[in-house]
């Protein structure tokens, strides 16, 4: 393209952006993809509830097995002779179970003894289990319902991490496939000030925060407010009196909590931001590395290196102090808040205030207690991350996509390939035009050649001419009607362009030739090959047309890739051809079956030649001459010669450095 094209773009450091906390319309908008699946969003939340209901339930469970089996004070009345219902201790003893009973059972120096002050009389182990058959049988009851519960918590806990799992990436799905449909219906403007890390970065890493965002963090941060909240209700339940001293030290988690929030946002900012120079480093100049090594840059490029990685090391240092200091922290106050409930509950249960299932109960609370604060607080980077990849997503989901909405073909049909130019002018910045009033037509099957020094215009108008970028004054028609009329996908499939630049995709020969449409069957694809003299060569390949290509094309030569190029055209059968000097930079032999191949490809067509070799263009029927974006000459190889112009000049120019 054009050297006054813009093409400053921030490849090595993007922007670090200030996320937000909280944003209900970014909300809204991530909510528009959860509504298809909403049913598996409520049975995850439905489910959450359920477990997190059951999980509370568990200590009180307990408390309720100590306090009525184990711990409960028992009084049984007694008599001297067999009564019904009485139970037979010794001879001349018979109890029953009586709450105003003088008898109580005791342990004493590791025995159970039954006395009502004045008689005490030993237990033996088939006396107890008779005597306390009831609490054995509660025990079993309780321990069989505390089963129950975990296995109920584990299956809930299964179902909701499996549902909001699978909403999470059926969501991150639609949001990956969306955002990918709608980078390809992006104008071409769009690449030329975006690099392809940072819409990479978008369709990867960013969508795959928002994965975190769904499968993790938001059912998290339910479940911990909602235990947060289960838990605090069940204390006071238990103990108004309790839960306020529990509570002294709820103020300096709130602050503590408050402090890593701040801190470890701006540390891991940092760490992010390292990491993308890292990651943009690397990308850079593992692609470079052939210059690196043929102008001895190693031991420069990895003194770089070294300093960028140090500075990465030096933020993820940042952010694990922050954690280190937060963690022993919360830990300090969970013991705090335990020590003052075992101080105060002791002392209530020493008093006969508090039965010691409460107090093993709020035990259990407190520790319940500490674990959802900081699975918070460590989420907040998640949903902070998230919301800060969400807005960059919906920035580019914003971009618009001009006219194009879909990618299905119809509409009006190049026929005979007829192009005309009437007045054009374009630039691909605001105020600075690189064509300027542009003006010629073409005849169907006409060669029309292109030249003129460099940044005169010539591959702009491939740009325009395939609608890759629109013009800013006049018309181009194609057929006698305005390309601005025509379905782009139509308008492409009969416009097929030969750039001096041939990109290989990763695939076969046949994907290479065919560019992955089923449509055109190998068949084709071999006579094409065969027909631009390109067949020769992928027989000597050891898997012929199956053999697999990388992107790079190591293994092929810049003359192969252009006449793979050209069997791409030919088997398209396009009305248009265009050839962005396919020939320069290639050997003699090459040189000569490409040669052969455009003569044969071009018959027929109406092609346009852009030429920098302008011995090339000689038997063109008709040459266009470009210079500062407009036209200053047109006429055959021999009327321009005779005109002694500019043509004349850099053809001469070209002879002198050629010889």
């Amino acid at each position: 393209m054009s050297a006054s094209k813009e093409t400053s773009k921030d490849y090595r450091v993007e922007k670090d952006e200030e996320g937000r906390g909280f944003d209900l319309r970014l909300f809204k908008r991530l909510w528009v993809y959860v509504t298809p699946y909403r049913k598996l969003f409520f049975l995850s939340l439905v489910m959450l509830v359920i477990g997190t209901l059951l999980q509370l339930y568990i200590p009180y469970v307990s408390k309720n097995a100590i306090d009525a089996f184990m711990m409960r004070e028992r009084h049984y009345a007694s008599a001297v002779e067999e009564r019904a219902d009485y139970f037979r201790i010794e001879e001349g003893l018979w109890i029953k179970e009586d709450v105003d009973g003088a008898f109580s059972l005791i342990r004493k120096d590791g025995r159970f003894v039954l006395t009502d002050g004045a008689i005490s009389v030993h237990l033996n182990q088939e006396q107890i289990r008779s005597l306390r058959a009831d609490d054995i049988q509660g025990i079993d009851s309780s321990v069989l319902l505390l089963l129950i519960l975990l296995l109920s918590v584990f299956l809930t806990n299964y179902i909701q991490v499996y549902y909001s799992n699978k909403m999470g990436q059926k969501v991150i799905y639609d949001i990956r496939t969306g955002l990918y449909r709608h980078v390809l219906k992006l104008p071409l403007r769009f690449y030329d000030h975006n690099p392809s890390g940072r819409i990479v970065t978008r369709i990867t890493n960013d969508t795959e925060n928002l994965n975190e965002f769904f499968t993790t963090a938001v059912t998290s941060i339910l479940k911990d407010i909602l235990l947060l909240v289960g838990i605090i209700g069940f204390m006071f339940f238990l103990s108004r009196q309790l839960t306020g001293y529990a509570m002294i030290v709820l103020p300096i988690i709130v602050l503590a909590t408050t402090l890593f929030r701040f801190f470890d946002r701006k540390a891991y900012r940092k760490v992010r931001t390292r990491l993308a120079r890292i990651n943009a480093f690397l990308a850079e100049h593992l692609s470079g590395m052939s210059v690196i090594q043929l102008f001895n840059r190693e031991k420069s490029k990895y003194g770089e290196f070294k300093s960028t990685n140090h500075s990465y090391y030096r933020a993820t240092l940042q952010q694990l102090t922050v954690f280190a200091v937060f963690r022993p922290t919360m830990d300090i106050l969970f013991y705090i808040a335990l020590c003052v409930v075992i101080w105060f509950g002791s002392k209530d249960f020493i008093s006969g205030i508090m039965t010691f299932g409460t107090l093993y109960a709020f035990i259990n609370y407190i520790d319940m207690f500490f674990q959802p604060l900081r699975d918070i607080s460590e989420k907040f980077d998640i949903v902070q991350n998230a919301l800060s990849s969400a807005e960059k997503i919906f920035k580019l989901l914003d971009e618009s996509a001009g006219s194009e909405t879909d990618f299905s073909e119809g509409g009006q049909k190049v026929s005979d390939g007829a192009i005309e130019f009437e007045e054009v002018t374009f630039g691909y910045n605001e105020g600075v035009e690189i064509l300027k009033d542009i003006s010629f037509s073409i005849r169907p099957g006409e060669k029309i050649a292109i030249v003129g020094e460099t940044g005169a215009g010539k591959t702009s108008l491939i740009g325009i001419l395939t609608a890759l970028y629109p013009i800013q004054k006049g018309r181009i028609l194609i057929d006698g009607v305005s390309i601005d009329d025509y379905n782009v996908h139509t308008l492409r499939k009969q416009v097929a362009v030969v750039l001096q630049d041939v990109f290989i995709f990763s695939g076969t020969v046949v994907d290479n030739v065919r560019l992955f449409d089923e449509s055109i069957t190998r068949e084709e694809v071999v006579d094409a090959a065969k027909f631009v003299n390109v067949d020769y060569l992928i027989q000597r390949f050891e898997k012929g047309y199956d053999t697999s290509l990388n992107e790079r094309a190591s293994t092929l030569s810049a003359g192969e890739r252009q006449l793979i190029a050209l069997a791409r055209a030919v088997v398209r059968d396009p009305k248009i051809l265009i050839l962005d000097e396919a020939t320069a930079n290639i050997d003699p032999v090459t040189e000569a079956y490409i040669q052969d191949a455009m003569e044969k490809v071009t018959q027929g067509r109406t092609v346009l030649i852009i030429a920098h070799r302008l011995s090339t263009i000689r038997n063109a029927d008709r040459i266009l001459v470009f210079h500062k974006g407009r036209i200053v000459e047109s006429g055959t190889h021999n009327e321009l010669f005779a005109k002694n112009g500019l043509y004349t000049q850099l053809y001469r120019l070209q002879y002198e450095l050629n010889g």
